[in-house]
């Protein structure tokens, strides 16, 4: 499994609806393991993002497609979907480097 932060902010429909939104992150949540994601962590941010969304997906292709799904739902826009690495993987990382 990869690590992956997402980056959110709230559509004009979101930010009208946001007392709902931890009922969505709740449902996201609830049916993301079925999607091949795991270990969901959300938190809602003051500032440039709405908020972060943490969780382990199989690849790629996977959590990218979760963040689709996600954003057509038409509450969040995905900012930015980035894979993160741990010590452990980033040492491996840094010990291939030629």
């Amino acid at each position: 499994m990869a690590t992956f932060i997402g980056l959110l902010k709230f559509t004009v429909k979101g930010a009208e609806d946001y007392r709902e939104s931890p009922d969505r992150e709740r449902q996201f949540a609830a049916t993301a393991e079925g999607k091949g994601l795991s270990n969901i962590l959300a938190y809602w941010t003051i500032g440039s993002y709405d908020g972060v969304l943490l969780f382990d997906a199989e690849n790629d292709e996977t959590a990218s497609r979760a963040m689709l799904e996600l954003a057509g739902e038409g509450y969040v826009s995905v900012e930015a979907l980035m894979r993160a690495f741990n010590q452990t993987e980033f040492s491996s990382v840094i010990g291939s480097v030629g």
